[in-house]
């Protein structure tokens, strides 16, 4: 039998004093599993009107009704009985005892504090090679009309390295709105020329970084663009470290937290060995390969 019963729900909250009757307060009844006010404390938020909760309780209710149907379908084909089922469940449940285990150990006995020095030095001489699979730059993207009429002095202060014409650029790029992108971290040129005209070609991008001219020159029928190259990193080279600092850091936790488990089960191991907790009957593994060889002869 299914019975859906919906209680009045407030805007923040559900009533509770309708729970004297054992039914009522009960949202839905699959069999002899029933779903109540109680279970579904924290799904409304403050502020929740009163059509969206009607409509949160409609899908919740039925997805509800739903589950329990499968379960008693499985019940009744019997399938919660089978021996299969039984020894996953048992060996999810074993999984997840000896993650936890392994989860709380760790927390334990591993050290996060991993210093700038100690990445340097995975990064120099791990066999891991972090090649780069496409080519990265450090940038900065001026775009403006070709029409401007002070766009050679915006080239101009494009390519100085001073910090005050870096400032004068920036202030006469706001007040004419003009994009300009300073790119102080490696990023992808594929997103570079995403923001370029469709047929930009960028292949000869390398050739300007590090040089004296260092401005790469894009125009169209509108707009100019003006590129330049602080540095580039072609695609099959070595990723920079700062790219991959917070990976590497995670990387050597990971191994701490590998070596600190082996440890663990190698304590307990020998721990248990002292106890006479463990036998291993090598010989006996040993025989029944052979019995089953000569079984198959």
């Amino acid at each position: 039998m299914i019975l859906v019963a919906f209680s009045a729900i407030g805007s923040s909250c559900l009533r509770k004093d309708v729970q004297q009757d054992n039914s009522i307060g009960v949202l839905a009844r699959v069999g002899d599993q029933r779903l109540v006010i109680e279970d579904l404390e924290g799904v409304f938020y403050e502020g929740i009107t009163k059509e969206d909760s009607i409509k949160l309780l409609s899908t919740i209710v039925e997805s509800w009704i739903n589950k329990q149907l499968k379960i008693q379908h499985a019940k009744t084909i019997k399938i919660d009985k089978t021996n299969d089922i039984e020894k996953k469940v048992a060996e999810y449940r074993n999984l997840l005892l000896i993650h936890q285990c392994e989860q709380e150990y760790i927390n334990q006995h591993v050290d996060t504090l991993v210093t700038d020095s100690q990445i340097e030095f995975y990064y120099q001489n791990s066999d891991i090679k972090f090649m780069l699979f496409s080519p990265i730059v450090k940038c900065c993207l001026l775009k403006f009309p070709i029409d401007f009429r002070q766009g050679r002095k915006l080239g101009e202060l494009l390519k100085s390295k001073r910090e005050n014409d870096w400032l004068d650029l920036v202030d006469m790029a706001d007040k004419n709105n003009l994009t300009l992108e300073k790119f102080d971290s490696w990023t992808e040129v594929s997103y570079l020329k995403s923001l370029l005209p469709k047929d930009a070609d960028l292949s000869a991008l390398g050739e300007f970084a590090g040089k004296k001219k260092n401005v790469m020159e894009i125009t169209d029928k509108r707009y100019k663009y003006l590129i330049r190259i602080d540095q580039f990193i072609d695609a099959g080279n070595k990723q920079p470290l700062e790219q991959v600092r917070s990976v590497i850091r995670k990387m050597i936790i990971h191994q701490r937290s590998q070596n600190e488990i082996k440890f663990m089960e190698d304590s307990l191991l020998s721990t248990a060995r002292k106890d006479g907790a463990i036998f291993i009957n090598v010989e006996l593994k040993k025989n029944a390969s052979e019995n089953s060889d000569n079984t198959k002869k």
